[in-house]
């Protein structure tokens, strides 16, 4: 994998990190306050989850393809 490769890769694992992160936020935040989920928190924590599996996605694939090129 080039550098560049390699920084892409990086940046888009902690960007998985911090959405989950912020999942982990919402339910901490849930619990504490004894906050009701209702159906924007319901989509605001669907979103952080999508955007993870995203970024996940994102840097699995540039890895596959470095792969396949070398």
């Amino acid at each position: 994998m080039t550098e560049d490769q390699v920084q892409q890769r990086k940046n888009l694992f902690m960007g998985g990190i911090a959405a989950l992160g912020g999942v982990g936020l919402f339910i901490l935040l849930f619990s504490v306050f004894g906050v009701e989920p209702s159906g924007f928190t319901g989509a605001v924590t669907t979103g952080l989850l999508v955007t993870a599996a995203g970024c996940f996605a994102s840097a699995a694939r540039i890895k596959r393809d470095a792969r396949r090129n070398s």
